[in-house]
């Protein structure tokens, strides 16, 4: 199972094609010229390509980017989601907590380990804001209550997991 997420490297999302916002939407992300029909006024801008640069530039240099805090959650969730994901896949060893709850064996210890971030890898990657549940018309429950019982379960598994996780949180490192 592959966790990992594309972080969105441009700011051009697009609208329909060929319609006036797309066409001044390019405007905006090749030049920074923004053109409003209904008053027809004209604002101008950074171009979009160049704050991307300097998104691309912030995220490498300290990890985040002030495009991310527009929804910082589901930044982070996606990021731990992969890290680990990761993590499972090259750790090498296990908490000590994990050792003292299985004296016996070394190997179940680090295995419940590597079994335990799978499962916090998933929790983070189900993130709630992105629930999509198809209509389905012989169901009997309405696509509302399945919406909210979909969103309800994935906050609740998101918080067993920070529940979960906070003590061994120093603990997640290679």
């Amino acid at each position: 199972m592959n966790l990992y997420k594309k972080i969105q490297f441009s700011s051009f999302v697009g609208y329909r094609r060929f319609t006036r916002y797309w066409w001044n939407d390019i405007l905006r992300y090749m030049t920074g010229l923004s053109v409003y029909s209904y008053q027809w006024s004209f604002q101008l801008y950074a171009p979009g390509w160049c704050k991307d640069i300097y998104t691309y530039w912030h995220r490498a240099r300290y990890g985040w980017a002030p495009r991310d805090t527009f929804n910082l959650d589901g930044y982070l969730n996606q990021v731990l989601a992969g890290s680990l994901e990761y993590f499972a896949e090259h750790t090498e060893g296990c908490p000590h907590s994990y050792i003292v709850n299985n004296k016996d064996n070394f190997d179940a210890a680090c295995s419940q380990w590597e079994t335990d971030l799978r499962r916090w890898a998933q929790a983070f990657s189900e993130d709630p804001s992105d629930v999509y549940i198809e209509d389905n018309k012989d169901s009997s429950v309405p696509i509302y209550v399945q919406h909210g019982a979909e969103e309800q379960r994935r906050r609740n598994n998101l918080h067993q997991t920070l529940k979960e996780i906070e003590p061994v949180w120093e603990s997640l490192w290679e």
